[in-house]
C-alpha cells in the first residue's frame, strides 16, 4: 500500500473514498479544522494516514494566543495546561476549539463514549467545565491478575 503511494505529489483525499488517489502524508493538515473526514480517504490508504498523524502527534500550539470567552461565572479561555495533562489534546487556532486526535483517526472505528462526537465534528470550546476532558477519556480499567 505504501509503496503505492508517491511521496511527491501533493494530492488530498479523493472525494469518493473508493478512488485510491496519491496522496503526500508529510503534508497532512496540522490544525484539526482543516483536516478532511479520515472516511474521505481510500480504506487501503486509511491506515497509512493514521499511522502519519500519529507520529505527527496531536497538533499542541503552547505559544498560541488563546482566545477568551465570556461565561456567567467570569473570563475563561483554553487552558496550555491541559496539554500537559492530556497528550491527545489538539487545539484548532483556526477555530478556536479543542479536538481528540485519536477521536478523529478512529471515530468510525469504536464504539460509543460519552461526549465523543463533541471532540470529532462539534469540537469543544466550553472552557467554564475541563471535567468534560477527563470525562470524556474515561477511566482507565486494568485487569491485573
Amino acid at each position: 500500500m505504501v509503496d503505492d503511494l508517491q511521496e511527491n505529489e501533493d494530492i488530498g483525499p479523493s472525494s469518493s473514498p473508493s478512488v485510491l488517489s496519491k496522496i503526500n502524508l508529510d503534508d497532512l493538515s496540522s490544525d484539526p479544522a482543516d483536516r478532511p473526514p479520515i472516511t474521505s480517504y481510500h480504506p487501503n490508504q486509511i491506515d497509512d494516514v493514521r499511522k502519519a498523524y500519529l507520529v505527527k502527534k496531536a497538533f499542541q500550539p503552547p505559544g498560541h494566543n488563546f482566545k477568551w470567552s465570556n461565561y456567567s461565572s467570569g473570563r475563561r479561555r483554553f487552558n496550555v495546561k491541559w496539554f500537559d495533562k492530556y497528550d491527545w489534546l489538539e487545539y484548532s487556532t483556526k477555530q478556536e476549539k479543542a479536538y481528540r486526535l485519536c477521536c478523529y483517526l478512529f471515530n468510525g472505528s469504536v464504539g460509543n463514549q460519552g461526549g465523543r462526537e463533541v471532540f470529532v465534528s462539534g469540537s469543544f470550546c466550553n472552557w467554564s467545565k475541563p471535567g468534560a476532558l477527563k470525562e470524556h477519556v474515561g477511566e482507565v480499567n486494568l485487569l491485573i491478575k
